[in-house]
Parts: structure tokens; sequence; C-alpha cells
């Protein structure tokens, strides 16, 4: 899912926390994130590795991603233009 991708480059796993952070690839070791509104806020809940267990960890979206022409949006890369974790990243 594009949405997932561009969550996935803007927030890293912080001892069992998510953080922002512009290609933090929390995606190694965060999982069963479901996203949903609470008090008009998107909010990312996943399980996130922590020490030698684990904890459930929430993050509100909008104070990283935004809504840019329609696309969610970080550290100026939408959905569509996300590098992969392989490319060379110009910054």
């Amino acid at each position: 899912m594009a949405n997932e991708a561009v969550t996935y480059r803007c927030y890293a796993n912080d001892q069992g926390h998510i953080e922002p952070q512009k290609m933090g690839g929390f995606d190694g070791s965060c999982w069963g994130c479901t996203y949903y509104m609470s008090r008009g806020s998107g909010v990312l809940d996943c399980t996130c590795a922590q020490g030698g267990g684990t904890r459930r960890a929430t993050y509100q979206l909008e104070t990283v991603v935004y809504v840019k022409n329609g696309f969610l949006t970080c550290y100026g890369y939408t959905s569509f233009e996300c590098p992969s974790e392989n490319e060379n990243i110009p910054f």
C-alpha cells in the first residue's frame, strides 16, 4: 500500500517508540500496524521490538505526515515518489 510506504520512510523504532525520522525504515522492527482516527487526528498503532521483547507503540501522524495534492507526504516525498531503500538518495 502506498500510504504504508510513506509512513515506513517517515518513522523509526527507537527502543520500542515510534519516532519521526527521514527514511526511518521502522518496518524492520515494527509490525501489525493499523491506522485509525482519534479526536480528529490520524494515529499509527503498531507492535514494535523493544530490547528482548515487544511493546505497543502509537504516534500521531499529522506531526510529520500531511496530505499534498491528495497523497500522503513527509520530508518532501509523497507516496508516489518515495525512493526504495536501495536507491541513492541525494540529501
